[in-house]
C-alpha cells in the first residue's frame, strides 16, 4: 500500500512539472516574458543611426552632416527652400545619376550620356529633398560648385572644372522629437579653385569687405597660399562671427530622412 501511494504521489508530481512548463513555454512564445538580459547592452551603429536596447533609432550628427555634404551643397546661394530652382534639383538628381550609372569617355573630365526620365527621378527620390519634386526640363549651362552642367532633353554633359569643398564647422546639433537640427559654418572663396579672398557668405552679391575673412594668399607678392581648412580650425573663435550660419532642420518618418526647412543667419 505505502508503494502504491509513493506512485500516486510522484505522479503527481510530474504533472506538476509538466503544466508549469507548458505554461513556461506560452509565456515564453508570446513574448509576455524573456530569458535575455538587456541591461548593459551596447549600442550598435547602422550607417550613423545608433540602434539601442529598445530597438529605436537615434541619428546621430555625423548622419545629417553628411547628408548636407552630399546633398545640400544646391542651396548655396539661397534663402530658403523655397527659393530652390528646378536646375539646382536636377543638378544634385544628375549627380547622383552619374555616380550610379555612367561611365566616363575618353576624355575623362568629360560625361555625356543619354539619361531617362526614370533614372532622374529614381536618383532624386533618394534625396532628402524629394518631397520638393522636380519638372523634366532642359536648361542651359550651369555652373555649381564642382562643374558646369548642360541638359538637352534627355541628354546630360557635364564638364569638371574645379572642385570647391568649401571649409565648414558644425556649430550647433539638437534633436526634438523626431526633428533634427544641425548648424552648420562655412569659410567661402570668392571663385573656385582659390580667388583673393575667403568671405563668411556665398556669392559675389554678398561677398564685401565687412564679411571678408583674409587673403587667400599672403607673404612677399602674395606668394604663400593659406590653407582654408587648416585656417578655419585655428582661427574658428576669432572669425565664426563673420560667417554666415546654414541652419537645416530634418524629420525623420518611417525611417525617411527629409528635410523641412532651411536658413541662413
Amino acid at each position: 500500500m505505502e508503494k502504491e501511494k509513493n506512485n500516486k504521489v510522484l505522479i503527481v508530481v510530474l504533472l506538476v512539472i509538466i503544466i508549469l512548463l507548458g505554461a513556461l513555454c506560452a509565456l515564453l512564445a508570446t513574448g509576455t516574458i524573456s530569458l535575455k538580459n538587456n541591461k548593459g547592452q551596447e549600442n550598435n551603429t547602422i550607417d550613423g543611426a545608433e540602434v539601442n536596447g529598445n530597438n529605436t533609432t537615434e541619428y546621430t550628427q555625423e548622419t545629417f552632416k553628411k547628408i548636407v555634404d552630399d546633398e545640400l551643397y544646391v542651396l548655396f546661394g539661397y534663402k530658403s527652400l523655397n527659393e530652390l530652382p528646378n536646375a539646382r534639383k536636377l543638378t544634385l538628381a544628375f549627380n547622383i545619376v552619374e555616380s550610379m550609372y555612367l561611365k566616363k569617355d575618353n576624355d575623362v573630365n568629360t560625361t555625356i550620356q543619354e539619361v531617362t526620365e526614370e533614372k532622374v527621378e529614381e536618383a532624386f527620390n533618394k534625396t532628402s529633398i524629394s518631397k520638393l519634386g522636380i519638372k523634366h526640363q532642359s536648361f542651359d549651362v550651369y555652373q555649381l560648385n564642382s562643374g558646369i552642367y548642360s541638359r538637352n532633353n534627355t541628354v546630360m554633359s557635364k564638364r569638371n572644372l574645379f572642385n570647391c569643398d568649401f571649409p565648414h564647422k558644425v556649430e550647433n546639433f539638437e534633436k526634438s522629437g523626431n526633428k533634427y537640427v544641425i548648424s552648420v559654418k562655412y569659410l567661402f572663396t570668392d571663385a573656385c579653385p582659390v580667388s583673393g579672398y575667403y568671405y563668411g557668405a556665398y556669392a559675389s552679391s554678398d561677398q564685401s569687405e565687412s564679411n571678408r575673412i583674409t587673403n587667400a594668399f599672403v607673404g612677399d607678392n602674395y606668394t604663400d597660399y593659406v590653407d582654408p581648412k587648416k585656417y578655419l580650425e585655428e582661427n574658428y573663435d576669432s572669425i565664426k562671427d563673420k560667417l554666415d550660419t546654414y541652419i537645416y532642420t530634418f524629420e525623420v518618418n518611417n525611417g525617411k530622412i527629409e528635410l523641412v526647412d532651411f536658413s541662413i543667419n
